[in-house]
């Protein structure tokens, strides 16, 4: 009995033992992940490295609103840049890392390099900045441009809605009825929502923003609407030569009516000045910072 008691005392013994032998393998094997970790980023070259690639990440941010194709209408301007704000957000982030490991002294860098790269982050955190104030303000122009979208969506259920009345007249001319008021009715409706798009239009007022050929197709197409009722009621009361003559005019001004208003109001033209004014200078300042990292 005793001879078996202590067999499976040293047989606990030695389990304790590689129990604690594999847990100092894996502190020691943790340790020297991070120690390995650590040393790479604490070379100078890296630092560098890490600087120079936020550098150049916050510059594609920027450059990319100078492109000569910025979409031209509200909802592709309004996605771009919440996710030039997102982008934006993590580069800034990863300089605030940078900023704190080179203040704490984790990298081994000589003095005038060292001065250099605190420099050269006080630069990219200042245009990083910049670029985060011009682009929430960018996004509060887009904001006060909101009606467009209202206009766009009334422009195109008046349009949809006089085509279905023209439908509506021609089955009812097609079985020899000279009785109109379904495509009265829709045709009334149309023209209601266009002026609606009208209403909208107007409430927006910002200097150098041309809505003009936006504001004259909708009302141009409000007119046709509206004459359309007037060709169906020539109809109604016998007038086939009036009714005929005036239902071709203004169904061959539906057909040519164009099938969006936004397309005629150039907004990617007229946010390039603004847009310019205050990406300009962030890259003005991303150039300087480089110019400490790579001289």
């Amino acid at each position: 009995m005793k001879f078996y008691s202590r067999r499976w005392t040293w047989i606990l013994y030695g389990l304790a033992f590689l129990f604690l032998a594999g847990g100092a393998v894996a502190a020691l094997l943790i340790w020297q992940a991070r120690s390995s970790s650590t040393q790479e980023f604490l070379d100078p070259s890296a630092a560098g490295d890490v600087a120079i690639a936020v550098l150049d990440n916050t510059a594609s941010i920027a450059e990319d609103w100078m492109a000569p194709d910025l979409p031209n209408d509200l909802a592709s301007l309004t996605i771009k840049q919440q996710e030039s704000l997102a982008l934006l957000a993590g580069e800034v982030e990863r300089t605030e890392e940078l900023t704190a490991e080179v203040e704490g002294g984790r990298v081994d860098e000589d003095r005038e390099s060292l001065q250099n790269l605190l420099e050269a982050l006080v630069l990219i955190s200042r245009a990083q900045v910049s670029l985060e104030r011009g682009l929430g303000e960018l996004g509060n122009l887009l904001a006060t441009l909101q009606p467009l979208d209202a206009a766009e969506a009334a422009y195109t259920r008046g349009r949809e809605t006089l085509f279905a009345a023209v439908e509506s007249h021609n089955h009812a001319a097609a079985s020899g009825s000279t009785s109109f008021g379904t495509a009265i009715q829709e045709a009334s409706s149309a023209a209601a929502a266009l002026q609606e798009s009208l209403a909208s239009l107007e409430t927006v007022k910002l200097e150098g923003l041309d809505l003009g050929a936006g504001t004259s197709t909708v009302a141009g197409l409000e007119s046709t609407a509206q004459r359309f009722v007037e060709a169906c009621r020539r109809g109604e009361s016998n007038d086939v030569e009036g009714h005929n003559s005036l239902m071709a005019e203004v169904q061959e001004e539906l057909s040519a009516s164009p099938a969006s208003i936004l397309a005629s109001i150039d907004l990617s033209t007229w946010l390039r000045p603004d847009v310019e004014g205050f990406i300009q200078p962030v890259l003005e300042e991303l150039a300087e910072a480089r110019d400490l990292l790579i001289g």
